[in-house]
């Protein structure tokens, strides 16, 4: 699988995959058939190196609203640059910057989107880069070490070079990754015209900044984080309003609203388990929530535990967080359009109550030599009574070839974030051949 020479290392696959709709039978059923290759290459000498990793897709859908039934889609994961010295890295290009320590669920990651548009088992596909320049510090010093002991005492001692425990990275993201909606999936009302998502222009001011530092210990590490730039998520303004013969036609375009967030995570290896711990505070423009149709200031954290059962089978097990102070329940505005629009971005960025509480479970089983592999992971929240699940059963055929079988199943009320998709349920097959 894969080639590679002194300078280059060349991989990649080709997949096919096919989603059915779990509620079949109903009116507008969606379903998707997809096919493609996705390949990566990376290489270069100690210092310089290069990585290109991108997809082609084929893609035949039906019933999905806003998207054509056959349609290709071109994806550059990331293309950078690489610069490397004893202390430095430095990336220049599309790169995938994933922070925070907590499975799946991450407040930290400032960084990245999703293009939802899309159905895929695999995230590495779906998941949206940004573009800019990331460095990362990690200082040395010089410390001394015994090399020789007698009875308690050093005999004989040597002064070394080590890096320290501590690295400093930072982001800037001139263009960042977005996150595609289903926007056919939108809970808004008729007569309502959804146009094409407004990008912020191109500028000094609207690059993203992103800091990090981070401190790794033999059992332990923690970071501390701070971030701005915009929500990668896609909210609903109006902007506009007309009459077509007798009949009000609203234009609503979805926008970025900027956003500044400072977030900490941390995590403990102790007692044959991984405790992790990762908090975000995010601060929405005041321009933007005063126009009382976004949420305001929110709190997103999640505590988990990661712990191996038994051989090749380990859980991972989450509380989820939710916490937004300013938010009234039940508030509404006296526009019915404007409410129905505040309540859609409320439901986006799961702002219906003030507080909300869920957990997670992912359980993976890996067996190398029998070549079975079940990842199955399962997300619920209580006061929204709303999740999904979604388990994946893949058999390796040879080293070359594998299947995979699963289900993704959204649950809850039409009015919640995870309940609003269950149209999306769905049972998919996968096929792979790599090389």
């Amino acid at each position: 699988m894969g080639s590679q020479s002194a300078h280059a290392a060349f991989k990649g696959e080709f997949f096919a995959n096919y989603y059915h709709p779990m509620y079949a039978g109903e009116d507008n059923d969606p379903n998707q058939f997809a096919e493609g290759v996705w390949a990566e290459l990376e290489g270069g000498e100690e210092a310089y190196k290069y990585h290109f990793s991108g997809s082609l897709t084929e893609i035949t859908t039906s019933n999905i609203p806003g998207y054509e039934e056959n349609r290709f889609v071109a994806r550059f994961d990331e293309v950078y640059g690489q610069y490397s010295n004893a202390t430095t890295q430095v990336f220049a290009g599309r790169k995938t910057v994933l922070w925070g320590r907590s499975d799946t669920i991450n407040p930290t990651d400032y960084h990245t989107g999703s293009d939802l548009s899309v159905l895929n088992p695999e995230t590495r596909l779906t998941r949206n880069s940004g573009t800019g320049l990331q460095l990362i510090y990690r200082p040395r010093y010089e410390k001394v070490v015994c090399q020789k002991k007698s009875r308690g005492r050093c005999l004989e001692s040597e002064l070394i070079e080590t890096n320290s425990e501590w690295s400093f990275d930072m982001v800037v993201t001139p263009y960042f990754a977005e996150t595609r909606l289903l926007a056919g999936y939108a809970p808004l009302p008729a007569g309502i015209v959804i146009e094409k998502t407004e990008r912020p222009e191109f500028s000094f001011a609207n690059t993203e900044f992103g800091v990090k530092a981070s401190y790794t210990g033999r059992q332990y590490d923690y970071s501390f984080s701070g971030f701005r730039g915009f929500d990668h998520r896609p909210l609903f303004f109006e902007t506009g309003r007309a009459l077509v013969g007798s009949t009000p036609v609203i234009h609503v375009t979805p926008k970025y609203v900027p956003v500044t967030a400072v977030g900490a995570d941390g995590s403990v290896n102790t007692y044959g388990a991984v405790f992790t711990l990762e908090a975000a505070y995010f601060m929405p423009s005041a321009s933007e929530t005063g126009t009382s149709v976004i949420p305001s200031n929110h709190l997103d954290a999640v505590a988990g535990v990661d712990y191996e059962l038994f051989d090749n089978f380990h859980s991972i097990l989450q509380g989820i967080f939710y916490y937004f102070p300013n938010l009234v329940e039940g508030q509404a505005d006296s526009d019915p359009v404007r409410s129905q629009i505040r309540q859609t971005n409320f439901l986006l960025v799961r702002g219906q109550k003030q507080v909300q509480f869920g957990n997670s479970l992912h359980l993976i089983y890996d067996d190398p030599e029998l070549r079975h592999k079940l990842d199955a992971f399962v997300v619920s929240f209580y006061s929204t009574s709303d999740g999904y699940v979604q388990p994946k059963y893949t058999l390796k055929w040879t080293d070359e070839f594998q299947t995979s079988l699963g289900l993704v199943a959204f649950f809850g009320p039409a009015n919640s974030t995870l309940g609003s998709l269950r149209d999306l349920s769905s049972v998919f097959f996968e096929m792979k051949y790599l090389f």
